[in-house]
C-alpha cells in the first residue's frame, strides 16, 4: 500500500531465518517456546534492516528485500546443510488441532489478515500508509513522518513474515531451506489479482488480498484435478502476474489521465 514492493518476500524470508534459527535450536536442545520468541526477535531485526537499508540509504525496497532473501537462503544452506529440520512433537501436535472443521493454523492465518486489515483501514497508522503510497512527497509536506511510517512498516513486515513462517513451520511439520521458494511471486500474483495497485494506495486486505490468495488456490487445484503437470504450474502463475500487471498498469493510468 505504500507503494514500494517487498513484503511478498516477507514470507519467504520468514520461511529461510526459520529454518536456520530452528536448526540451530535443536543443536542446543532449546525450548521451543524460546525457539518461538527468537524467530519472532529475528524477523522484527530483518524487517529493520530492510527498513534502514531502504529508509536510510534510500536502496530500492525490491532489490534490498530480494538481496536479503539471497543471502539469507545461503545462510540457512550453510547452516543446515539442505537437511529437513524436524519440528518438535508440541509443534506437530498444535499443526493438528482443529476447531470444529477447520485447522488452528488456518485460523490463526486468518485472524492475523483480519488484524492487519483493521490497521490498514481502522487506524491513523494505516492511513498514513496509503497516504505515503499516493504520493510520499505530498505526504511529507502535509506534516506525515514518512521516513518513520515506511521504517515501521517493514519491522511490522518482519515481524508478520515470521509469524507466517512459524504457522507454515506448524502446517508442514518441518522445514528445510529450500521452504517458501516461488513465494514471493506467488505474493505478487495475489496482491495483483486482488486489485491491490503496486503503484500504492489502492486495494484492500479484505476483500482484495484474501480473494487473490482464493483464486490462485483454486487455479491450483483445477490443475491438480485436470492430472496437469506440477511443472506447468510456474508458467501458469506467470501468464497469470503478466495480465494482472498489466491490467494494473493500464488503470492507474487511466487514472492518471482523469486527473
Amino acid at each position: 500500500m505504500y507503494g514500494g514492493i517487498g513484503s511478498p518476500l516477507g514470507a519467504v524470508v520468514g520461511a529461510i531465518f526459520i529454518t536456520t534459527i530452528s536448526n540451530s535450536m535443536n543443536l542446543m536442545h532449546v525450548s521451543p517456546a524460546i525457539a518461538l520468541l527468537v524467530i519472532l526477535v529475528a524477523g522484527i531485526t530483518f524487517g529493520a534492516l530492510n527498513g534502514f537499508i531502504i529508509v536510510i540509504l534510500k536502496v530500492n525496497s525490491f532489490i534490498t528485500t530480494l538481496g536479503m532473501m539471497f543471502a539469507l537462503r545461503g545462510l540457512a544452506l550453510q547452516v543446515t546443510k539442505g537437511r529437513i529440520i524436524s519440528m518438535p512433537d508440541v509443534l506437530n501436535n498444535i499443526g493438528k488441532i482443529k476447531i470444529g472443521p477447520i485447522y488452528l493454523n488456518i485460523l490463526i492465518s486468518l485472524a492475523f489478515l483480519l488484524l492487519i486489515h483493521t490497521i490498514h483501514i481502522r487506524t491513523r497508522f494505516g492511513r498514513y500508509i496509503i497516504a505515503i503510497g499516493s504520493e510520499a512527497e505530498v505526504a511529507n509536506q502535509m506534516g506525515i513522518r514518512v521516513k518513520r511510517i515506511t521504517f515501521t512498516t517493514f519491522v511490522l513486515s518482519g515481524l508478520f513474515a515470521s509469524i507466517s513462517g512459524i504457522v507454515s513451520m506448524i502446517q508442514l511439520g518441518g522445514v528445510t531451506s529450500y521452504t517458501g521458494i516461488g513465494l514471493e511471486f506467488t505474493g505478487i500474483a495475489a496482491i495483483v489479482i486482488g486489485g491491490i495497485s503496486l503503484f500504492g494506495a489502492e486495494g484492500h486486505i479484505i476483500p482484495g488480498l484474501l480473494l487473490g490468495v482464493y483464486i490462485l488456490a483454486m487455479i491450483e487445484n483445477g490443475l491438480n484435478l485436470a492430472g496437469a503437470s506440477p511443472y506447468i504450474y510456474p508458467f501458469i502463475r506467470g501468464g497469470i502476474i503478466f495480465i494482472a500487471m498489466y491490467a494494473d498498469s493500464l488503470r492507474s493510468k487511466s487514472k492518471m489521465r482523469q486527473e
